[in-house]
């Protein structure tokens, strides 16, 4: 898949799937940046700690992290402020 296939959401529906999207047992932040070479997850639920929540990368260079809410639940609620770092 090239850059503007991606951009453009031929191969889904991008926004569906990227930023932060609550699925019922937690969150899941995923980034589309394929030349970065480590990315977080900041906000106020965890402080904003710069490297204590770090996405994991897959081959496409989508950075991804799923924060369950077993763990977050309290911390992360509707209008946390989050940022990727």
């Amino acid at each position: 898949m090239n850059l503007r296939d991606f951009s453009s959401g031929d191969c889904f529906d991008v926004y569906k799937w990227l930023g932060a999207q609550f699925d019922g047992f937690g969150t899941t932040f995923r980034v589309y940046a394929p030349n970065a070479e480590g990315v977080s997850v900041i906000g106020d639920f965890n402080g904003w700690q710069r490297t204590s929540l770090r996405l994991d990368r897959n081959p496409e260079g989508v950075w991804s992290i799923f924060l369950p809410d077993a763990m977050y639940a309290e911390r992360l609620t509707h209008g946390s402020l989050y940022k990727i770092h």
